[in-house]
């Protein structure tokens, strides 16, 4: 037996395979066993190519075989090298080949000593070419898993060369989008509860705003608000359900601590200054609002070189702050369904503006800089710490906005502050430092667009009303607005 299996010859025909389908019954032991389909399958595998469907349908039978043996003998070794030397080099490999060769590289992946799974990455990152999403992301979740068990010296050009993909543009784009969807893959769904409702519905999508302005801001209806749901749902912040079906398939895990050894690898891998700090920032201020301590640890360690080195005045990072921050609908139009980002939640959003703030160009892009504002003061996925950063963000858009552009929007601007005064009346130091700030960004308003203000003196007479009542703080910032 030991003789036949070292003298397996392309191409099997049927008699042949019957042949050696009786050998792997007849197999005494797994070593046996392991030692006849190291050389036997991948040789079955590229028959089926240039064999007819009756060879076709035995292999299936001697593949099924092989597969509950595998299964249920985890100690058999697959010949996952030669099976992706296969699945690399063939540029005619039919569906039925692939998927049959990609079943076994990631049954047997998962089996090889870590050793082994660093030294299969480079001919892995080659696989990736020119083929389907699903295997592309089955085989960039094998890289991941083995990401663990890399251990990267900064700065080295053999890294580069052996992970950078600087000849494949494409694919490295690709890749680091992956790690950026693993990175932002929730432990849980996440429960908000909206204000001002009555009666107790679950959502499967996340409210935006509630704000007369809304048919203004939101092109549909099923963006408006609901006054009825009182807890609803937040599923997967930042992607959605098809995404993250398919991403934990890829890593073959949905295992609360494995993902989280698996972020901490990713962002450890990423520090090796292998890729630009423009193509990676995203994945370390995402990975900063992460709810495991490990994961946010590992991104702060190197978040602050990262982001000295950024320019957030670039559209690619405003673009992308924005899409992060309201989801993909408001942002970008005729998504495909599987590529829809939901819009974030309260602790990633809360990450996120630090970075708004720092960009002078987001507060002057609209109506996207008009949405946030909404989206903060208004909206589920917001608190105090948000609403603070939020009129911030509106300082800059009254002082950054071309006045044609400021013209345009002050009158949203104008009613979300009114309304903020309307409603943050409690006695509390926070709903007195959001109104204080609100009073001076009325007068910063009244200053650059004093037209909106000249034909209705309502608003001066609020301000005179609101001298007899306010703290002192505020009382000052009145004054300084009615100057």
């Amino acid at each position: 037996m030991d003789n036949m299996s070292d003298d397996v010859i392309y191409p099997l025909d049927i008699s042949s395979l019957n042949r050696y389908f009786i050998q792997l019954i007849s197999c005494a032991d797994d070593y046996q066993f392991q030692e006849l389909i190291r050389t036997f399958l991948p040789i079955l595998i590229q028959s089926i190519e240039v064999q007819t469907d009756d060879f076709r349908k035995k292999a299936v039978e001697v593949f099924i075989h092989i597969n509950k043996r595998v299964k249920t003998r985890p100690e058999i070794q697959i010949p996952v090298k030669s099976l992706l030397e296969i699945f690399t080099t063939s540029t005619q490999c039919s569906p039925f080949a692939s998927n049959f060769s990609i079943m076994y590289i990631k049954m047997g992946f998962m089996r090889l000593k870590p050793d082994y799974q660093i030294e299969l990455i480079p001919l892995l990152f080659q696989s990736l070419t020119n083929r389907s999403i699903p295997h592309q992301e089955l085989l960039m979740g094998l890289i991941v898993y083995a990401l663990q068990y890399v251990k990267i010296i900064p700065n080295m050009n053999e890294n580069i060369i052996k992970y950078g993909l600087t000849d494949q543009p494409i694919i490295r784009n690709l890749f680091l989008n992956f790690l950026l969807n693993i990175i932002l893959l929730p432990y849980k769904f996440e429960e908000s509860k909206p204000r001002n409702t009555t009666r107790t519905t679950q959502r499967s999508y996340i409210e935006p705003s509630q704000a007369p302005v809304d048919e203004v801001l939101f092109s549909t209806m099923d963006d408006a608000p609901s006054k009825e749901a009182e807890v609803f749902k937040q599923p997967y912040p930042c992607m959605n359900e098809q995404l993250y079906n398919r991403i934990t398939e890829a890593i073959q895990t949905d295992d609360l601590n494995q993902v989280e050894k698996l972020k901490v690898a990713i962002l450890k891998f990423l520090n090796g200054n292998i890729y630009s700090e423009n193509d990676i920032i995203f994945h370390f201020v995402l990975a900063t609002a992460d709810s495991r301590y490990s994961v946010v640890l590992a991104a702060e360690h190197d978040i602050k070189r990262l982001t000295v080195a950024v320019d957030w005045n670039s559209m690619q990072h405003v673009q992308s702050l924005f899409e992060f921050f309201l989801g993909t609908s408001k942002t970008i139009k005729q998504q495909n369904a599987d590529l829809i980002r939901n819009p974030s939640n309260t602790r990633i959003r809360l990450k996120l503006y630090s970075y708004l703030l720092k960009s002078r160009t987001a507060s002057t892009i609209f109506p996207h800089a008009i949405q946030i504002l909404y989206e903060s003061l208004f909206g589920n996925s917001t608190n105090v710490r948000i609403k603070y950063f939020s009129l911030q963000f509106a300082q800059n858009m009254i002082q950054n906005a071309e006045l044609n552009s400021l013209v345009g929007v002050s009158k949203l601007i104008l009613h979300a502050l009114e309304k903020i005064l309307i409603t943050e009346t409690n006695k509390t130091h926070d709903a007195s430092r959001l109104r204080s700030l609100t009073y001076v960004l009325i007068g910063k308003l009244s200053y650059r667009v004093p037209k909106l203000f000249s034909d209705d003196i309502r608003l001066t007479q609020q301000f005179f009303e609101a001298l007899k009542i306010e703290d002192n703080e505020c009382c000052l910032n009145i004054q300084e607005a009615l100057t």
